[in-house]
């Protein structure tokens, strides 16, 4: 049988096994300016700051401090995800004509306009001038980047913000953007209305059809009846599966 100091040692150990984890009120204070404290060396970090988006790091909860130092390894298994996935309309071509300039210093950003880097004197007066040879196939072109894609259009303080779901797509709605034909929005019947910034004038194209990216297709396509009634067939893809469709037949 075990006597009274043997049942007062062992309620000891019972009790010191049970508030082995429990710390006092004055050493938590201390955990706690100390994980202030890292957060705030994280926020101030040099090294963790975006210098394209103006943004330093953000620290959202200190209660993970003590186990970034267990990191070794970060695994990923989408591209873009720590790479920088971005995609800028630089060049195009339209009929037998080439634009885009090929010298960085002339190339410029249009600003309220993300996704365009793009500049060509010779494709502006092609633009503005109604006469001109390639002038028509420059217009459908264009009509293609503004109707076909699969955007979600969110406004912010009256400015038109395009989400996509990837950057090629933003990259050349943008750019049916910058060149004068907005995407606005869908109407209550899901058409898609243009907004021609040129002739100030609002362009609804019926939709039709709408047949999603695949990775098996590699492209899309959407049907839609322009203004004059007459469908069209769009489609828009890897250059594997579009260059073959563009003989004749």
């Amino acid at each position: 049988m075990v006597n009274a100091a043997g049942l007062t040692l062992i309620g000891f150990g019972k009790w010191f096994l049970a508030m082995m984890n429990f710390v006092s009120i004055s050493l938590l204070v201390s955990l706690e300016m100390v994980k202030f404290l890292q957060g705030s060396f994280m926020e101030n970090d040099w090294l963790m700051y975006d210098v394209t988006k103006d943004l330093p790091a953000k620290v959202q909860s200190s209660n993970l401090n003590e186990e970034l130092g267990m990191v070794n390894y970060i695994f990923s298994d989408k591209t873009g995800t720590l790479t920088q996935n971005v995609m800028d309309f630089k060049k195009f071509s339209a009929g037998l004509y080439s634009y885009g300039t090929s010298d960085p210093r002339k190339i410029k950003h249009e600003p309220g306009v993300t996704n365009v880097n793009f500049d060509d004197e010779t494709f502006w007066e092609a633009w503005r001038d109604q006469s001109h040879e390639n002038y028509e196939t420059l217009e459908k072109f264009i009509v293609i980047l503004a109707v076909c894609h699969s955007l979600i259009v969110e406004k912010k303080d009256g400015v038109i913000i395009y989400n996509a779901n990837s950057p090629d797509e933003l990259a050349l709605t943008n750019a049916a953007r910058y060149f004068g034909y907005v995407f606005e929005d869908r109407d209550e019947n899901g058409n898609i209305v243009i907004h021609n910034t040129i002739t100030d004038t609002k362009i609804v194209y019926e939709l039709l059809n709408i047949i999603e990216f695949t990775s098996a297709r590699k492209r899309m396509t959407i049907i839609v009846k322009d203004p004059n009634n007459k469908i069209l067939c769009i489609t828009k893809g890897a250059d594997s599966h579009i260059v073959g469709r563009l003989e004749p037949g």
